[in-house]
């Protein structure tokens, strides 16, 4: 069988963002504040134009065949720390079927599934950022084996459960490429699956936009993956998404979202381009979030979501810890005006914003900062680290 890629939701948190000052896009390596909560609400349509057979093959629909889904989901996530994240969630969705011309439309609507998810952002490494998820999606129905011929599915019953890793790297502040790989045991008896998504995103404050690729590979332990036609039958009328045997598809997908201070909207539009045992078509999505304020937001936004582009240490503190002089200077890109965030860090991942300044003076080898603003009432000392942006 021809090894394909396949697209599927990873889980119904298909928007980022944060409060007051929040960039239109954030990436999904990043929690939210501390205590905050924030809304996701999510419509999407899907429109078949095509199956994809078991061995990648593209067939066209028959005459009358026809199949739309339409899905909407809630998600509430919250802040439990500065590290950990919760999020419980919904689906609900409305699926239409004809499986060929002779042949009624069949329908069914309802609550799909709830999920249940947890995420742990580990502290920032230079550019780079990272967090590992762990969630549960449940389904709320049974599907009918075999098939009736009188109804049409919601979707894969029963539960999957999935593992994964968020990595983001910052080539500058207004840009950063991201990816995500989730190992995922489905239900309905469906192989196991990585779900995988990259995307490259250019940013700003209100406006923002992303390309990029998302897909699953198969594992191949489908049950009946050497016995196609003894699988059960369960009524898909006109798709092939649901009740697959070991399922693949790619697709590209871009993106742009508007964000103005505690809320955001965005708009996905996805194409199937390939796979196998799925169907080949189009989604258009929208989403909308609202993140409330959460515990110390100036902290949150003055430190631990900016995209610092130079990093330094203290080497030097003036009695009053008003100066800081810093190992790097202008060979380092460093220059006069530049605002620098001072933490304490240390092995264990620790990774404490102590204060905020501005660069005074600069040579070659190094620079004076000018401390402004203080977060929390720990001494600045050597070995302290500074990140510019």
């Amino acid at each position: 069988m021809k090894k394909i890629l396949i697209v599927i939701p990873l889980f119904l948190i298909a928007a980022e963002g944060f409060a007051a000052g929040q960039r239109a896009y954030v990436a999904r390596s990043q929690n939210i504040p501390e205590r905050a909560y924030q809304v996701n609400v999510l419509g999407s349509f899907w429109q078949t134009t095509s199956h994809y057979d078991h061995s990648g093959n593209e067939v066209a629909l028959e005459e009358g065949e026809d199949f739309t889904k339409i899905d909407g989901e809630i998600a509430v996530r919250y802040g439990y720390s500065q590290r950990i994240e919760w999020r419980v969630g919904g689906r609900y969705r409305q699926n239409s079927g004809i499986a060929n011309s002779s042949a009624r439309e069949l329908r069914s609507a309802g609550f799909e599934s709830g999920e249940i998810g947890f995420k742990y952002a580990f502290a920032r490494t230079g550019r780079a950022e990272y967090a590992v998820d762990l969630f549960t999606r449940i389904g709320t129905y049974e599907n009918k084996t075999p098939a009736t011929g009188s109804e049409i599915v919601l979707g894969d019953e029963g539960q999957e459960v999935g593992a994964g890793l968020f990595l983001s790297y910052y080539t500058s502040a207004t840009h950063l490429i991201s990816t995500q790989v989730h190992f995922v045991a489905p239900g309905n008896d469906l192989s196991q699956e990585v779900r995988w998504r990259a995307e490259t995103a250019w940013r700003g404050r209100q406006w923002a936009a992303a390309i990029g690729v998302k897909g699953i590979n198969a594992l191949g332990n489908d049950p009946y993956g050497d016995s196609v036609s003894e699988k059960p039958t369960q009524d898909t009328p006109g798709t092939q998404l649901f009740n697959s045997i070991n399922r693949e598809v790619l697709s590209p997908f871009a993106a742009i979202y508007f964000a103005q201070k505690s809320w955001r909207v965005g708009f996905t539009y996805a194409q199937v381009m390939a796979g196998s045992s799925t169907d080949a078509g189009a989604e258009s999505m929208i989403t909308f979030t609202w993140t409330s304020k959460g515990k110390s937001m100036d902290r949150e936004i003055e430190g631990n979501f900016k995209e610092y582009n130079v990093e330094a240490s203290v080497v030097k503190v003036s009695p009053r810890s008003s100066f800081v002089k810093l190992d790097k200077g202008s060979a380092n890109d460093i220059e006069k005006g530049m605002r620098f965030d001072i933490y304490k860090t240390n092995y264990f991942g620790g990774n404490i914003l102590i204060a905020s300044g501005v660069v005074f003076k600069v040579l070659v080898e190094s620079a004076i900062i000018k401390i402004l603003k203080i977060y929390k009432k720990i001494k600045i000392e050597n070995g302290f680290v500074a990140r510019g942006h």
